[in-house]
């Protein structure tokens, strides 16, 4: 749908990749049902999400910088490669994987759509309409890829909905993309700062809590208290 209305994803990546999945595990690492990240000094990152229900939980395990050879088949890293980079990264504790719900391996990017929508100027109302990973990508922690596509969503959602019930002029619709390509590019700053802090060996912060106390300051932004627009 993006290429057929002439929009493509533009941006870079920076090269680091991580593994996550969804697992049932037995281990003796005391904070694994907390929501908590793990820096290791021998180098690497985990970040724990507890799931719903209390028996499973989510680990992104940061798989290390992805060079040009590791490139090819990075994302054919196995569940059993991603738990022995856990292991590592966990030392001295230890995490035997019993159940995989769920699995996946990506590269962290950093990509966003000129336009939202199908209009390149004012001659008409936009027909076609973009939203959530088909505008924007970054990395897939901190739950602000969701979030903020959902806000995508209800902003076009109330707008179609004012304008097919005849309560608003069809121009409000070009309104959309000017309001959410703004938001989207804040995103891929806050993701950019935050999956780069994530990479960080702990002696390269200056304070052990610079990361949760980054985290707690920018809770808002994915939640879309932070949002704003500019009067128009």
């Amino acid at each position: 749908m993006r290429a057929s209305i002439g929009r493509s994803l533009d941006g870079d990546q920076a090269n680091h990749a991580w593994g996550v999945m969804d697992v049932l595990a037995r281990t003796d690492f005391p904070d694994i049902r907390l929501k908590c990240a793990i820096q290791s000094h021998s180098g690497g990152s985990i970040l724990l999400i507890p799931r719903e229900g209390g028996h499973l939980f989510r680990m992104y395990v940061d798989l290390g910088e992805v060079t040009p050879e590791r490139k090819a088949r990075i994302r054919e890293t196995t569940v059993e490669e991603i738990e022995q980079k856990a292991n590592e990264i966990l030392h001295p504790y230890t995490l035997e994987v019993r159940h995989v719900a769920w699995h996946s391996v990506y590269e962290v990017g950093h990509r966003l759509t000129e336009k939202f929508d199908d209009v390149d100027d004012a001659s008409r109302s936009p027909r076609v309409f973009i939203a959530g990973d088909a505008c924007h990508t970054h990395s897939a922690k901190a739950g602000q890829g969701m979030n903020v596509s959902m806000q995508d969503g209800f902003n076009i959602g109330w707008k179609l909905g004012h304008v097919l019930t005849g309560r608003s002029p069809e121009q409000l619709l070009s309104t959309y993309s000017a309001e959410r390509q703004v938001i989207a590019q804040n995103l891929i700053d806050f993701d950019r700062e935050w999956s780069t802090m994530m990479a960080k060996k702990p002696e390269e912060f200056d304070d052990p809590s610079e990361l949760e106390d980054f985290y707690v300051k920018t809770a808002e932004f994915p939640a879309g208290f932070m949002t704003q627009y500019e009067p128009r």
